[in-house]
């Protein structure tokens, strides 16, 4: 556990194509966060490794995480319906290594090599408004997962995933905006064999995510 903070850049750009067409590209640098007052904890080791192992220690570490390219389109099939399509490029191949250091203890730092690979998400959406006061979204999405069979484990179980997701917004009156969106996340079935552990396993994930939004228009 521990807390960092990490700085990094971003850039947009829009097109109007037509009344009708319009176009998004972004793309947002990668940012690196360095915990510098980690602490590491153990649980439930055997009596046999017990003097190897403290309740707690202290580490420092380093997160990193990828750079993306976001390309999107969107387009007013109608007064009330706009569809869109989303394809985004990240480049997890700069995420090389994932190391803990603890300098009180050097037996229990730690360091791994990742190998994530670059990868590509496609996703599609449609908004209909219903009225002046109600707006309703859905969209689906499928994402590569950067992580190579060779490499995977149960603490980044990494498969390609599919996204659904669906909400809607509510207009409350002339300044108030309530937002709302549920998304489920399934990830395909994956096994394989870790060749830095020879460790084999079979993973599957789901995951579930509600979120509300306020929006207050002066």
């Amino acid at each position: 556990s521990g807390d960092a903070t990490g700085f990094g850049v971003s850039g947009s750009a829009f097109l109007k194509l037509s009344d009708e067409t319009k176009i998004g590209l972004s793309i947002r640098s990668g940012t690196s966060y360095e915990y510098d007052d980690g602490e590491i904890s153990y649980t439930n080791i055997p009596l046999s490794q017990d003097e190897f192992y403290p309740t707690s220690a202290s580490a420092t570490s380093t997160m990193q995480t990828p750079a993306s390219l976001n390309l999107g389109v969107a387009h007013q099939i109608s007064r009330d319906l706009m569809i869109t399509v989303e394809l985004q490029y990240e480049m997890w191949s700069g995420v090389d290594s994932i190391a803990i250091e603890a300098s009180e203890t050097p037996s229990l730092s730690y360091g791994i090599g990742t190998e994530y690979e670059n990868t590509f998400s496609l996703s599609a959406g449609a908004e209909y408004t219903v009225s002046d006061a109600i707006g309703v979204r859905a969209g689906v999405g499928y994402e590569l997962t950067p992580v190579q069979d060779d490499y995977l484990d149960p603490r980044f179980p990494g498969a390609d995933r599919y996204v659904f997701a669906a909400g809607g917004s509510f207009r409350t009156g002339e300044s108030m905006l309530i937002d709302v969106v549920y998304m489920l996340e399934n990830y395909t079935e994956r096994e394989s064999l870790n060749k830095n552990y020879n460790f084999r396993a079979t993973y599957k994930t789901f995951r579930n995510f509600i979120g509300i939004g306020l929006t207050y228009e002066f």
